[in-house]
Order: structure tokens, then C-alpha cells, then sequence
């Protein structure tokens, strides 16, 4: 499935189908930009559902995250009923983040939030504010098992001297 999102997206032949380097003409790129917005709107929809159902394997939740890295990504903001996919998007790959400890997984989140974040697109304040929270959210918890640590360590350590 991937791979013939990054074919329509990008123009890219099958795998194993060698294609001599060539200019693409306006015609060419007309298509392919077309082609692109189709996978676009398609996906648009169903990936954070996919995302969701899938969202425990690695591998497939990694794969899927490629995805949106090859959208029309001003989709989102062009047609006004999209934006709320956005809004599952974002939640998704924050879930993701919050659930997964491998670094593939985590390094596509970063892909996805990344891109999305780019000031280029009329949405992109709401997915920094979105990214931050959940940078805080970790932080966080981070902090507060770390200070759980310290004072158990703390407390032990104290503890131990004393008798």
C-alpha cells in the first residue's frame, strides 16, 4: 500500500522496473500533482483510523507513518471539513509517541510532526502547539519519575547511614 502511495506521489516506477531519467513534461507533472492530491484525500481519511487499528506494531505503524510525508499536505487547510483529520492525525502520532519506546517509531513521529510544523502551511501553528504539549506532557513525566527515583534513592540512602 505504501508503495503505491510513494508511486502516485512521487511518480516513481514499481520496484523493479527500471525508468531511464527523464525530464517529466508539464503534462507529466500535471498528472502527477493530480495523482498526489487523489492519494491525499484518499488517506486523508483513513490513516489515523489505520494508525489506530495498527498503532501497537512496529512495523506497520513505522510504514504508515510514511504516509503523510508524501500528501499534499495543504489539503488539510484547503477543504475546511479536513482539518478535523488533521486534528486525529496529531493525536495519533502523539499516542504513538507516548506508547512506543522504539526508535524507528519514534523517529517517524518526529518525520510527521516535523513536517506538519513547517511554517509553510496555514496550519502549522496549530500542529506546533500540539507537538509542545506533548513535549511538555513528556517532560513531565519524565521529571516526576525522576524525582520519584531521587527521593526513593534519597530516602534509602539516608536510611541505610543512620542505623
Amino acid at each position: 500500500m505504501m508503495c503505491a502511495v510513494r508511486q502516485a506521489a512521487e511518480g516513481h516506477p514499481p520496484v523493479g522496473r527500471a525508468q531511464a531519467k527523464k525530464i517529466l513534461s508539464m503534462k507529466d507533472k500535471k498528472t502527477q500533482a493530480q495523482d498526489k492530491r487523489r492519494i491525499t484525500t484518499h488517506f486523508i481519511t483513513l490513516l489515523p483510523q489505520l494508525l489506530a487499528k495498527y498503532s501497537a506494531d512496529v512495523e506497520k505503524v513505522t510504514c504508515l507513518l510514511k504516509a503523510p510525508l508524501h500528501f499534499d499536505l495543504e489539503t488539510y487547510s484547503s477543504a475546511g471539513r479536513l482539518e478535523k483529520y488533521l486534528d486525529l492525525l496529531l493525536a495519533q502520532v502523539c499516542g504513538i509517541v507516548e506508547k512506543h519506546t522504539e526508535s524507528g517509531v519514534l523517529e517517524a513521529c518526529a518525520r510527521v510532526a516535523c513536517a506538519l510544523c513547517h511554517d509553510k502551511y496555514t496550519f502549522s501553528g496549530r500542529a506546533d502547539l500540539v507537538v509542545s504539549q506533548l513535549l511538555d506532557s513528556l517532560t513531565d513525566r519524565f521529571s516526576s519519575h525522576l524525582n520519584q527515583l531521587l527521593q526513593v534513592h534519597t530516602h534509602t540512602h539516608t536510611h541505610t547511614h543512620t542505623h
